[in-house]
């Protein structure tokens, strides 16, 4: 059993368990929500290098500043080659800083237009989330629900 897993962007879910039943692993969450959606680290990195013509290393601390907390280089890494090789971001070496060379990361006009397919999906995300929390109790209220009839809790009760 795991008590959490990653999600291949970087992010964990903490609280999860994995069962088996009839030999396949069935994964459960118990108090873990991500903190964000699976694929909003390809977005973010796209926003940020609209903004910035910056290396790696920057771009991970840029994206700690929009709230991702718990960012695996690796998964970085692997994202901006694969936005390369989609032609959406592209790179080159800088040798202009003493030390080694470090690729410096710039938005193409084909991720700009990605980007703004991404823009145009959160509004539609934001309008849903605002509806949601127009309707949910604020925190803190008789009203919140705290378990469902089953004694689960919310995220317990999707999995």
């Amino acid at each position: 059993m795991s008590k959490s897993s990653t999600n291949g962007q970087g992010e964990t879910s903490a609280g999860s368990e994995e069962h088996s039943t009839n030999g396949k692993a069935v994964r459960k969450r118990r108090d873990g929500v991500r903190s964000q959606p699976r694929m909003w680290l390809q977005p973010f990195l796209l926003l940020a290098l609209d903004k910035w013509q910056i290396h790696g290393y920057e771009l991970m601390h840029r994206l700690t500043s929009f709230g991702f907390e718990a960012l695996d280089r690796g998964s970085v890494y692997r994202t901006l080659r694969q936005l390369e090789e989609d032609g959406l971001v592209i790179s080159a070496w800088d040798t202009s800083t003493q030390g080694p060379a470090r690729r410096l990361y710039s938005l193409t006009d084909a991720g700009r237009s990605y980007l703004n397919v991404w823009a145009s999906a959160f509004r539609g995300y934001q309008s849903m989330l605002d509806q949601f929390f127009s309707m949910y109790p604020q925190a803190g209220s008789d009203d919140a629900p705290e378990q469902s009839k089953n004694g689960s809790s919310p995220s317990e009760a999707g999995s």
